[in-house]
């Protein structure tokens, strides 16, 4: 995809990721995705939602 017709997009990637998937991985998810490794917030901004407490 050219990301040169949406300047906005263009500039902030990581942030249109995180808002398609809903604000990335929960701990659930990341467990089960990622399990070998401890769980990080997937986005920046701390959108995942966190289900362990």
């Amino acid at each position: 995809m050219d990301l040169g017709a949406c300047p906005a997009m263009a500039a902030d990637t990581l942030g249109t990721a995180c808002r398609a998937v809903d604000g990335g991985f929960t701990r659930d998810e990341w467990e089960e995705q990622v399990s070998e490794a401890a769980f990080a917030e997937s986005c920046p901004d701390g959108s995942a939602h966190d289900t362990d407490g």
